[in-house]
């Protein structure tokens, strides 16, 4: 087997197993907001705060997967523009 240098460029890359821990009780609130109908919920955060993960967690629930997901973001580095997340939702 060839070993490389890691690419963060080919995505995700978690160890096989890896859990889901300290975020349960934000979790919970977010399946109940979806649960109780919400169309739009904003989850916010800075850079490295496992935000999208704890997106990725929740909405990849078998009980969500066949929902409609936008998902915008924003640069962590740039100016704040305003609705860019919904802008990167709708390209």
């Amino acid at each position: 087997m060839e070993r490389r240098p890691f690419d963060p460029s080919h995505g995700d890359v978690r160890p096989e197993g890896a859990g889901f821990v300290g975020r349960e009780g934000e979790a919970r609130r977010l399946r109940e907001t979806l649960r109780a109908g919400r169309s739009i919920v904003v989850v916010r955060g800075d850079a490295g705060a496992g935000t999208s993960r704890l997106v990725e967690e929740v909405l990849g629930a078998a009980e969500f997967a066949e929902w409609t997901q936008l998902r915008g973001t924003c640069p962590d580095d740039a100016a704040p523009v305003p609705f860019e997340a919904v802008a990167s939702a709708l390209a």
